[in-house]
């Protein structure tokens, strides 16, 4: 057996014979934290393993290992509760591992991605496994809802409410409600009674 930088793990077996008769060779014992890469014969990759039978030409067995390495792919809720049952995964490396979002709840955004503990930009999330572990973390939270309200002083409503639920940053597709004849505008404020210069777009 070698390792990723072709290093040698474990003691070599060798079996002479006759051709045609058992081999009595047994698949080596693979390492804890190992996993096998590929077997190759004479340098060729088969998909035999140890033979079992002696042939005319000399074999050259040789089981490829690496370490192993794992991706792992967590969802959770901005309290840190999980949304779904985190994934790991264990792969070669450079292999295509899946690291896309779990499931989004209805009503839920995207408002952070780390990968090892960094935040990324979602369309960074690494789609193939690195040389070392990683760990992808998705946090969700509720989509903000922005409403739009007309009261007069006493606080009635004057024309139907008006909510609008999206992804920060996209456009709320609110306009500007009519006054009902009669009545001006005396001041907008937002839901923390801050003054503000009108419907959000």
């Amino acid at each position: 057996m070698v390792d990723e930088s072709n290093n040698q793990i474990g003691s070599t077996v060798s079996k002479t014979g006759v051709s045609g008769t058992e081999t009595g060779l047994k698949t080596p014992t693979i390492p804890n934290g190992y996993h096998i890469v590929n077997v190759t014969d004479n340098g060729k990759v088969i998909t035999t393993g140890v033979p079992s039978k002696f042939t005319d030409n000399n074999q050259n067995i040789v089981y490829h290992i690496a370490k192993d390495v794992t991706t792992t792919v967590k969802e959770v809720y901005s309290n840190g509760e999980p949304v779904t049952p985190s994934v790991t995964t264990t792969n070669n490396i450079g292999a295509k591992v899946n690291t896309g979002l779990p499931e989004l709840p209805k009503g839920y955004q995207v408002v952070k991605v780390t990968v090892n503990g960094k935040e990324v930009p979602q369309s960074e999330v690494p789609t193939v496994q690195s040389s070392g572990n990683q760990t992808i973390v998705y946090t969700i939270d509720k989509m903000p809802t922005d409403t739009v309200k007309v009261v007069d002083n006493n606080g009635n409503e004057l024309v139907p409410i008006v909510s609008k639920t999206g992804k920060t940053g996209s456009a709320t597709g609110l306009n500007t409600p009519e006054i009902p004849k009669g009545y001006h505008v005396v001041s907008i404020t937002n839901g923390n009674g801050e003054k503000v210069n009108g419907v959000p777009t």
